[in-house]
């Protein structure tokens, strides 16, 4: 019986892993590559194959890496493989690599997954939700309320962001397009009842906390359970916004490769917090991987299936 569990995660931007003792679910180590698997689906509807071998070259060095403690393998795909055409080219050769399944989430699937994974590594009981990938955004007030929406950092900059400085025009059709798409969620009973406490993840969010922290290296100990402001995220947003893309990417705390999204994905989540009256988000390194790991296969989110360990969040 394997000790550990090597949860993956291929996303439209990037392809992550994170491996985990089974016992108490520990973080042993984690990582991430910009893969770009969902880059132009939007127009193309497929998978560049260039991208495709990025990304299962990715899982390759991924198995090599984790090899020594034979874990057992879970592996989810999100955004990009629920709309590309040739997905399932990309999920065969996956699988043959990892010798397991890759299952495609559903949007409101890899909310719950993410919701869970960030509530237990924040330790909160109630919390607003915020994960902003590169394909879609996943928002929510409880387990019971959450929803994915069709924005993300890839698909925004590929719309309006493609200019560095931005352009005003850019950033101001970007924010109404955000905004009216914001406008369609509807959290029922919890509309309006926003909790105190909001936990965030994804690159963004991260990026941003490191950003503000500074340095050349990207701390985890002190991106875990960062806060940062409505105010500094404006800050670092504005900062950003009158960069050059090779002035982006000498910016300390921001990988090379996210330099042409980050401005993006913040102006996602300025939007967000405006809209439901967030003053400050408490960043998390661990999200959705460690919710693979917590819920294995006990939920079905269009059922109404939601698992034990997260039901204390109903209203």
């Amino acid at each position: 019986m394997p000790k550990h569990i090597l949860a993956i995660d291929i996303g439209t931007n990037s392809t992550r892993y994170s491996l985990y003792l089974k016992k108490g679910y520990k973080l042993i180590e984690s990582g991430v590559t910009i893969t770009r698997l969902g880059e132009n689906i939007r127009k193309t509807k497929k998978i560049n194959p260039k991208n495709l071998k990025l990304t299962l070259d990715c899982l390759k060095k991924y198995i090599k890496k984790n090899s020594w403690a034979s874990p057992e393998i879970k592996a989810i795909g999100t955004k990009a493989l629920r709309t590309a055409a040739n997905s399932r080219i990309f999920i065969k050769a996956g699988e043959n690599i990892l010798k397991t399944r890759i299952k495609t989430v559903s949007g409101k699937e890899e909310a719950l997954l993410g919701f869970s994974g960030t509530k237990k590594a924040l330790g909160l009981k109630k919390m607003f939700f915020i994960d902003i990938g590169g394909g879609s955004t996943e928002i929510g007030t409880s387990a019971y309320n959450l929803a994915s929406i069709n924005i993300g950092c890839v698909t925004i900059k590929e719309r309006f962001l493609n200019s560095y400085p931005y352009k005003p025009e850019g950033l101001k059709k970007a924010s109404t397009f955000i905004n009216s798409t914001l406008k369609k969620v509807n959290f029922g009973s919890s509309q309006g009842k926003t909790p105190l406490e909001c936990g965030a993840i994804g690159g963004t969010c991260t990026t941003l906390a490191a950003i503000n922290i500074g340095g050349k290296t990207y701390n985890r100990e002190k991106i875990q359970g960062y806060r940062l402001t409505v105010k500094q995220i404006k800050n670092i947003f504005n900062k950003i916004s009158g960069l050059k893309l090779s002035e982006l990417k000498k910016l300390n705390g921001l990988e090379p490769k996210r330099a042409d999204v980050i401005g993006a994905g913040t102006l996602i989540l300025l939007c967000i917090l405006e809209h439901f009256g967030i003053e400050k988000i408490t960043v998390s390194d661990e999200g959705i991987l460690l919710g693979v790991v917590l819920l294995g296969d006990e939920y079905k989110v269009e059922k109404g299936q939601i698992p034990k360990q997260v039901r204390d969040d109903k209203d």
